[in-house]
């Protein structure tokens, strides 16, 4: 009779800060765009507060009113949206 072998642990991982999750509703742009298109000072501002409270990125840019960071989502210019580089934790603004 052969013993028991012990059953590996998962690998121990550190606090996630939500940058992996693709399930959300927070849009995501192609790592490295904080590079190469405009940065929305006002909501990358408010996106590090609540990342700071909650140890996460929001779900979307709507939970970011829901905490009273911002009292709206500013209007993205004509034909634009936000979108988070999630590589540069930057909202830009992209087509």
């Amino acid at each position: 009779m052969r013993p028991e072998t012990p059953a590996v642990p998962p690998p121990v991982t550190g606090p996630s800060l939500g940058l992996e999750r693709i399930e959300d509703l927070l849009p995501t742009a192609p790592p490295g765009s904080a590079r190469t298109n405009p940065v929305e000072r006002k909501l990358t501002d408010a996106v590090h507060h609540y990342l700071e409270a909650n140890n996460k990125l929001p779900q979307d840019f709507g939970a970011l009113i829901t905490a009273k960071l911002i009292k709206a989502v500013p209007p993205a210019t004509a034909g634009k949206r936000f979108a988070i580089d999630r590589q540069n934790l930057q909202v830009v603004i992209i087509d």
